[in-house]
């Protein structure tokens, strides 16, 4: 006894028999220019491909009905954001900035060095100095507006950056922390983990400091890795695109002056 399954080959067969047969054949122009203009039509949607990209994973992610829009909305209006006003730990959200991890070579047994130790602090204060003072960008006629009248022709970080009343946010206080730690503990002021200076206004470290191991007494023994930030406006739709504009430049800078450098070696977010 044989099974016969049944297949689809012989109605296919029929089927493309007929369709070359009364239709290929006697239409074959149609089969020509048909596929060109749809191309042709359904390709004019790349016209509005920049206004219809959607880049913020959380609209891409999160329901326009969930309850994280509002949370986030009376967030915003009990703690506004104030480019002029700015502290990182008073602030919900940062929507352009640059921050680089740094941590040293590794040694032969394949692990990270101390960064206390020896002249990995001045070259991580170089590589933040290098950064803030020496990374521009040529400034176009589009970003003119009242907000920008007082700049040049080259955009810098001071001028873009979010700031205390015209000081921008930076890390060179703690890398100064950390260089001048013994002095500091001679004259009673602890610099522990993860807040420095508990007896007294303490200063938060485990946001920049990182693979630490401490004393008994909870001071800094070992400091592996460090991030320095570098926080950018985005208040308007101009500073947010010049924002970018200096994340680029940034980083091509970074990878340049910084990419083979015997001492550290530099990771990057933006």
């Amino acid at each position: 006894m044989r099974c016969i399954f049944p297949t689809l080959d012989k109605p296919l067969e029929r089927v493309f028999r007929w369709y070359t047969q009364h239709l290929l054949v006697d239409y074959y122009i149609f089969f020509i220019i048909a596929p060109i203009l749809l191309t042709s039509v359904l390709g004019c949607g790349f016209l509005w491909i920049e206004e219809l990209t959607v880049l913020d994973a959380r609209k891409l992610y999160t329901p326009t009905g969930a309850p994280s829009w509002e949370e986030e909305k009376i967030m915003n209006e009990l703690w506004p954001l104030k480019p002029h006003e700015f502290l990182p730990e008073r602030t919900f959200e940062w929507h352009r900035y640059l921050y680089l991890v740094v941590h040293g070579r590794p040694t032969d047994n394949e692990t990270y060095p101390n960064l206390l130790e020896g002249s990995y602090l001045r070259e991580i204060e170089r590589l933040e100095a290098d950064v803030a003072n020496n990374v521009t960008f040529p400034m176009e006629e589009r970003w003119r507006s009242n907000d920008t009248s007082v700049m040049n022709d080259t955009v810098t970080f001071q001028d873009i950056c979010m700031n205390w009343y015209g000081e921008c946010y930076r890390q060179t206080s703690i890398i100064t922390l950390l260089k001048r730690r013994h002095e500091l503990d001679a004259r009673g002021i602890l610099v522990s983990y993860p807040q420095a200076n508990p007896g007294g206004t303490p200063i938060y470290l485990a946001f920049n400091v990182g693979g630490v191991e401490t004393f008994p007494n909870d001071t800094i023994k070992t400091a592996r890795a460090m991030r320095l930030w570098f926080f950018l406006r985005f208040d308007t739709p101009i500073f947010d695109e010049m924002a970018k504009e200096w994340e680029e430049a940034a980083t091509k800078r970074v990878r340049a002056e910084f990419g083979d450098n015997p001492l550290i070696k530099v990771g990057y977010c933006d």
